[in-house]
């Protein structure tokens, strides 16, 4: 069905970039009553998101490089064609070839775009430890650091970093000057953005939910509604393994 897809891209681009998206972890979850296989489930994602990065590299790569978008133009066409060549990078990212890294650090340079600079965010954000990453990350910052909204993104999107250091990196970003616990937008971004963060927040050590606890607790003295908002995510535990539940 990809190859069909793929061919037909430009029939309807928004379409072509929505089909080509997996299946979220919160769908799956959904459609479980116990033993949530967390573990698995993860996998699995990202076994599929590998293969059709492989398979479908050339096909991506032309994607890319064929869509022209005017920047200045926000039509329901050019918004289409704006999310499958965002989509098309995430996929060409997975396949860890140094060559995609250089070409998406480009793009961020030479776009004036802030949804297709949000676009690479969220494309490059596993990709630790690699110059790309922390200067995109880094810039995204400096030049939005006066823009609460905007910036609410950058806070949601580092949040969702998967790797082992996830929980120490939330703790860092909740110091950083432009968040406070007092401004309930923040918070929403960057605890729901960490809870999207499946590996961390389910890590099974249960640092992801003491981090929560705490998050809660510290919330509740200053904004009850948030706490109570946040502490919904703690109450589909019985869909989870007994290990997990008696974390």
């Amino acid at each position: 069905p990809y190859d069909l897809l793929l061919k037909n891209y430009t029939k309807d681009m928004y379409m072509t970039s929505t089909l080509l998206r997996l299946q979220t972890f919160s769908s799956f979850e959904m459609n479980f009553k116990e033993n949530l296989p967390i573990e698995s489930i993860l996998k699995t994602i990202k076994m599929v998101e590998l293969t059709i990065a492989n398979v479908y590299e050339k096909e991506l790569l032309d994607i890319f490089n064929s869509i022209k978008d005017n920047e200045t133009e926000f039509s329901t066409d050019m918004m289409g064609k704006r999310s499958l060549k965002n989509r098309s990078l995430v996929y060409l990212l997975k396949s860890n070839k140094p060559e995609y890294l250089n070409m998406v650090l480009g793009y961020f340079k030479n776009t004036k775009s802030m949804t297709k600079k949000i676009g690479v965010l969220s494309a490059i954000k596993d990709y630790l430890n690699t110059v790309e990453h922390a200067e995109i990350f880094s810039s995204f910052y400096k030049e939005f650091e006066n823009y609460p909204t905007v910036l609410n993104k950058w806070f949601l999107i580092s949040a969702s970093i998967d790797n082992v250091g996830a929980i120490e990196n939330v703790k860092k970003l909740a110091t950083l000057e432009t968040f406070s616990y007092t401004n309930p937008n923040k918070v929403r971004h960057l605890f729901g953005g960490f809870m999207s963060n499946v590996s961390a927040f389910h890590n099974l050590d249960g640092s992801g939910y003491k981090l929560l606890e705490e998050t809660i607790i510290k919330m509740d003295a200053i904004n009850p509604s948030i706490s109570a908002g946040l502490a919904k995510n703690l109450s589909k535990f019985n869909v989870h393994t007994k290990q997990r539940q008696d974390l």
